[in-house]
């Protein structure tokens, strides 16, 4: 498969901070038949979900990339300031949450996110079927994928997988070991 230039879609970036980290949460939707706000909206939605199992995230900044484009221009967040609650433990700082979906056309598409408090023994996978938050992340998903919010490099609406994958990213990794 051929590969495609990074601004082939327009993208939405959450910018946030959880403890002393700041991460980016990137999400590419087609720009003309979906407005930036409709994406910060579900968005939102997906952080109240998985809100009450995160450490205490704050929003930072909210950007927008159109397609073709090089260059992200600030934009009004629209959601919550801050979500979760707490102080993150320094072991769980490079624990990564990780939605993936795939469309038609065979290119995948992922989002992450830290500061999820999950329960090491859950294993790396954490299923639809176990779980009513990722099962309601899940369908929010699919909703935006139908709707053009959710969409992979290709342009193509993203069929979310029905798992979240938990990972120890090896980059934060080593930032926490420095």
């Amino acid at each position: 498969m051929a590969p495609l230039p990074q601004n082939n879609t327009s993208r939405l970036f959450l910018d946030y901070q959880v403890g002393p980290d700041q991460h980016t949460l990137s999400l590419r939707y087609a720009e003309g038949t979906v407005t930036p706000a409709t994406v910060m909206t579900r968005l939102d939605s997906i952080l109240d979900v998985i809100g009450p199992a995160m450490y205490l995230m704050n929003v930072v900044a909210v950007r927008k990339q159109v397609q073709g484009s090089n260059v992200s221009t600030p934009l009004a967040w629209t959601g919550n300031a801050s979500y979760g609650s707490g102080a993150i433990d320094n072991w769980k700082r490079t624990l990564e949450t990780r939605w993936i979906g795939r469309s038609a056309d065979g290119r995948k598409t992922s989002f992450s996110l830290y500061g999820v408090n999950w329960n090491p023994t859950l294993g790396y996978r954490v299923y639809t079927s176990g779980n009513a938050a990722i099962a309601t992340i899940d369908g929010i998903l699919a909703t935006m994928a139908l709707a053009g919010e959710f969409i992979t490099i290709s342009g193509n609406p993203a069929e979310p997988y029905p798992y979240v994958d938990l990972n120890y990213n090896s980059y934060w990794e080593h930032e926490v070991r420095v």
